[in-house]
């Protein structure tokens, strides 16, 4: 049986930036007792630190927020993750706080890393990143339950994918 790891990565003194630590939270508060192989992970990190983190993982889904101003805060919305393949910043690196995503998931591969073989990325569009409170904005709260909803749909799709579910019959529906 596979292994998968569900990310929330944010920052929880800055509003609607804590939504992934918020929403994982919540899921893995629901999926209590269902029998699927799926370790959650709060983080307050990315880069080669979110690469490290991955790491040994069958699969991964990785919940964040963003600011895209293309989506009403509080909607849910997946990432094509064609970019981490496709980066051209391998060559930029620096201080590993710099790493992009992208550049540290293909320097991983490049190192033999046994990065996750199935990868989703999540994003919930915030409405404010930058006040200091630990509450999510009331836009964003106010999605939060549809929010939850769709990682927890995700989370199972992703253990589908990975061929990391219990076996019919096994396990709980969460």
């Amino acid at each position: 049986m596979g292994r998968v790891l569900v990310v929330g990565i944010g920052n929880p003194i800055l509003r609607d930036d804590a939504v992934g630590l918020v929403v994982v939270r919540e899921v893995k508060r629901r999926l209590e007792g269902s029998g699927l192989p799926v370790t959650f992970v709060e983080a307050s990190v990315g880069g080669l630190d979110l690469i490290d983190l991955l790491s040994g993982y069958d699969a991964a889904l990785l919940v964040d927020a963003a600011v895209t101003g293309r989506a009403a805060p509080g909607e849910v919305f997946e990432l094509d993750i064609g970019f981490l393949e496709d980066t051209t910043h391998l060559g930029t690196a620096g201080l590993s706080h710099q790493v992009d995503l992208a550049t540290a998931w293909k320097l991983g591969r490049r190192l033999g890393l046994p990065l996750p073989r199935v990868l989703r990325v999540l994003a919930v569009e915030a409405a404010d990143v930058k006040t200091f409170s630990e509450e999510l904005s009331p836009s964003v709260a106010e999605n939060l339950p549809r929010v939850v909803e769709a990682v927890t749909r995700v989370v199972r799709e992703v253990v589908a994918a990975c061929g990391c579910g219990a076996a019919p019959g096994e396990g709980g529906s969460g």
